[in-house]
């Protein structure tokens, strides 16, 4: 968990919170609690919007890790050292991590609150989390792709050779 902070301090905090996906999960979650605050307390809707997060966001979880062993998989030596001069691995590696960090910590919040404890303040914040998981997940795709783009760059740098 050090090594995430680490990365995450490389990476800049400055540029998570500026991007996109942060700013419109958090101008949601105030527009929830600005506007349909009394609706989405309602238990019934509190148990079907837990039921959607829980199953969500582990689903995401799932398909994030298939995706980043499949990537590391098909990573050879000589890519890596690729990547590492272009500065993009690290960068796609954290990407990775931080996603999956989010999807879990969704997962056990929206758990945590269905079966163990409800707190609003906690649920509130899965309004944030939630889609902001969907967000990092689709921004992740701009991550898979400039891989493949680095990808094709050195197969033809090597049949150059």
């Amino acid at each position: 968990m050090s090594n995430l902070f680490t990365r995450l301090k490389k990476f800049g905090i400055k540029r998570i919170i500026c991007y996109y996906d942060f700013i419109i999960s958090l101008i949601l979650v105030f527009l929830v609690i600005l506007l349909i605050r009394d609706k989405v307390l309602s238990s019934e809707t509190i148990d079907q919007m837990l039921n959607v997060v829980i199953s969500v966001s582990i689903t995401l979880a799932t398909l994030i890790l298939a995706g980043f062993s499949l990537i590391v998989s098909f990573t050879d030596v000589n890519f890596i050292k690729f990547l590492k001069k272009a500065e993009v691995y690290e960068n796609i590696l954290f990407n990775f991590e931080f996603v999956i960090y989010v999807a879990f910590i969704t997962f056990i919040l929206a758990t945590v609150t269905k079966i163990i404890y409800f707190n609003e303040y906690i649920y509130l914040s899965i309004f944030f989390l939630f889609p902001y998981l969907i967000l990092t997940t689709l921004s992740l795709i701009s991550y898979i792709t400039t891989y493949g783009i680095k990808r094709s760059e050195f197969v033809e740098a090597i049949e150059k050779k």
